[in-house]
Parts: structure tokens; C-alpha cells; sequence
């Protein structure tokens, strides 16, 4: 049996991470997308090229089309797994936030997403799948969240939509709506928050594999939220 790929933005830390990980335990061929890819340093010297870091913006237009031409298109590869899960928050009264905090949450979470997804979709293998995390905040919105509410509801509108538009190919598309998750991402939120009440990365790419291994189950939205409610 040939190797499987997956194609990862945001590898380098969170669920991203947790997931590349996961997936070269397994045998899998991880083409990791990150700003930085130091983090990524330990697994590739565990797995050698089958894990391939790839310093990029996903805001970089030129940047990713450029990594999907040399690490897919050029070498002929076919994609199994897609997972674009890049993406940042700037929580705060939005009266008050500055345009650019704004604008980067919708050219990372929503922009970057949509721009991954239609480069890598012309190489994407027939019966493949398409797993884009969202939010709970893209189905209810929080006060001090506008914007990111806005970009995840934006995501969840994008799953449904792509998912009736690839489904004669085969390709499943998945779309995670997901509680408070203890990644990075809360560093940068005003506030005290108990991480030990979140999901966890790893949590989440095992439910991400166990959807993997049931193709035939045809999960759509899959909704995970911390055993003590949202947060």
C-alpha cells in the first residue's frame, strides 16, 4: 500500500501539531505548513522526510502556491488528508480593536483557509478528505470575539458549501466544531483560563484519525466541546 499524504497549515503548534504527529505514527507523509517550523525540528529528525516543514504565511498568496507546486504538483503527489487549521485571535471590545488585528484574523482564519484549500484541492486523491477546523464561536457568538466569531462563521458557511461541490469526486469534507482547546491561541486572550477544563490537541487529532479510519460514516460537522460545557 502507497504512502498517504496530508497537507497541514498551522503544524507546528496546537491541534496542527497534535495531528502531524499523529499521523507519522502511523506511516503517513506530512507536508507541515507553519510561520516557524523549529518546533517541527524533533519530528523530522524522528521521521526524516516523511515529515516536510515548510516555512509559510498562509497570508503569503505567492508563498503557498509556491509550496504546493514544489512539495505536490511538481513531484506528482496526490493529497489524502487536508487540514488547514492556521489561525489567530484578538479578543476585545471591538469598538476599540485596531483595523489591522481585525483584518489579520480574516486573511489567516478565513482568507488563508480558503486560499489552502483551492490550491491543494486540484491534487486532492479521489475519496479523500477535507477536515477544516472551526468553532464554537462560528455557531454562537461571544462578546469580544466579533471578528473571529465572524471568520468561523464564515468557515462553517465555506465546509457546507465545498462539501456539495467536491462530493461527486469522493472527497469528504468534515467540519469541526470545537469548545475551548488548550492551544497556544489563549496566550494572547485577556484573562485567567483554566487550560485544564479545554479539550486537548491530541484529543482532537484522535477524534480527527477516528473519522479517518470510518469513511463510510460520512461525518459532517463534528461537534466537541469540554466536559464542563463551552469553557
Amino acid at each position: 500500500m502507497s504512502r498517504q499524504t496530508a497537507f497541514i497549515t498551522g503544524a507546528s503548534k496546537g491541534i496542527g501539531k497534535a495531528l502531524t504527529q499523529a499521523l507519522l505514527e502511523r506511516g503517513w507523509r506530512v507536508i507541515a505548513l507553519a510561520r516557524h517550523t523549529e518546533p517541527l525540528d524533533a519530528l523530522t529528525q524522528t521521521y526524516g522526510d516523511h515529515c516536510r516543514p515548510v516555512a509559510v504565511d498562509v497570508r503569503d498568496a505567492a508563498a503557498l502556491q509556491d509550496a504546493v507546486r514544489t512539495h505536490i504538483a511538481a513531484p506528482a503527489q496526490s493529497v489524502h488528508l487536508l487540514f488547514p487549521s492556521a489561525g489567530l485571535a484578538h479578543v476585545g471590545a471591538f469598538e476599540a480593536m485596531p483595523p489591522e488585528a481585525w483584518r489579520a484574523m480574516i486573511e489567516v482564519n478565513l482568507t488563508g483557509l480558503i486560499q489552502t484549500v483551492q490550491l491543494v484541492l486540484p491534487h486532492m486523491a479521489d475519496g479523500g478528505h477535507i477536515v477544516i477546523p472551526g468553532s464554537i464561536a462560528g455557531a454562537t457568538g461571544f462578546a469580544n470575539w466579533a471578528v473571529y466569531s465572524a471568520t468561523k462563521f464564515g468557515v462553517r458557511g465555506f465546509a457546507e458549501a465545498l462539501r456539495n461541490e467536491v462530493r461527486p469526486r469522493g472527497i469528504h469534507v468534515t467540519h469541526l466544531t470545537l469548545g475551548a482547546t488548550a492551544t497556544p491561541l489563549w496566550e494572547a486572550v485577556p484573562g485567567a483560563w483554566d487550560r485544564r477544563n479545554m479539550l486537548t490537541p491530541e484529543e482532537v487529532a484522535a477524534w480527527i484519525l477516528h473519522i479517518l479510519d470510518h469513511p463510510q460514516s460520512g461525518v459532517e460537522d463534528l461537534r466537541l466541546l469540554p466536559p464542563k460545557g463551552v469553557l
